[in-house]
C-alpha cells in the first residue's frame, strides 16, 4: 500500500471482485482487484505475481456512480472521462460504505 496510497491520504472505504473497465481507447480491461476510495481519488488496484496495475480516477473527472444488487452480489459502475467501470463484489456492506464515500465525495 505505501507505493499506493500518498502521505496524509485517509482511505474511506474499499471493496474487492471483479472488475471490467472499459477506456477510451475501445479496449477493456478485466480481472480481479480492490477498488479504494480514499479523500483525494479512486484507485484500481489488481495486484499478482509480478505484475501491478493501477489506474487512477480523480474525483474531477467522476460524472456519476450507480449501484445495484441481484442475489448476494452487488454492482458497482462508476462513470467518468477516463472510462467507465464495474465492480462486483459479494461483500454488500463495503460496497454501501464505498458508494457512500463516493457520492459524499463527489457532492462537494
Amino acid at each position: 500500500m505505501p507505493i499506493i496510497i500518498q502521505p496524509n491520504e485517509v482511505i474511506n472505504g474499499i471493496v474487492y471482485g471483479r472488475y471490467k473497465q472499459d477506456n477510451n481507447l475501445n479496449q477493456p480491461f478485466k480481472g480481479r482487484g480492490a477498488l479504494l476510495v480514499t479523500d483525494r481519488r479512486v484507485v484500481l488496484v489488481d495486484h499478482k505475481p509480478l505484475f501491478l496495475r493501477c489506474l487512477e480516477y480523480p474525483y474531477r473527472t467522476i460524472s456519476a456512480i450507480s449501484y445495484g444488487k441481484v442475489g448476494a452480489l452487488m454492482t458497482i459502475k462508476l462513470y467518468s472521462r477516463v472510462g467507465n467501470l464495474s465492480m462486483t463484489t459479494g461483500n454488500a456492506r463495503a460496497a454501501d460504505k464505498f458508494v457512500s464515500a463516493i457520492q459524499s465525495s463527489i457532492e462537494t
